[in-house]
């Protein structure tokens, strides 16, 4: 089986887990996902249950909502037969 491809909503959740609690700027969310419609993947991180600041910097809000994104996004990885992100990415959030 071939493995699909990386979907923008995925770049969106790993994007904010690898910035940390600094977060994101706008702009290299934009840039990462290629698209300029970026509050749409917020609404989107929302309606399943995480925290999420937008200004100034898009950041999840701790620790929990890290873990959500990273379960979140192996559910998702693993639909389309990625290996799993380890869980040493939500290390710094506690």
């Amino acid at each position: 089986m071939r493995e699909q491809r990386t979907t923008k909503f995925e770049r969106f959740m790993e994007t904010l887990l690898l910035a940390g609690r600094d977060g994101a700027h706008p702009l290299q969310l934009a840039m990462a996902l290629q698209s300029n419609n970026i509050s749409c993947y917020a609404h989107k991180l929302r309606s399943k249950g995480v925290s999420l600041k937008t200004t100034p910097h898009y950041s999840l809000v701790g620790l929990n909502d890290a873990e959500k994104v990273l379960d979140l996004l192996n559910e998702y990885r693993s639909k389309r037969g990625s290996h799993d992100l380890p869980s040493i990415l939500t290390a710094g959030w506690d």
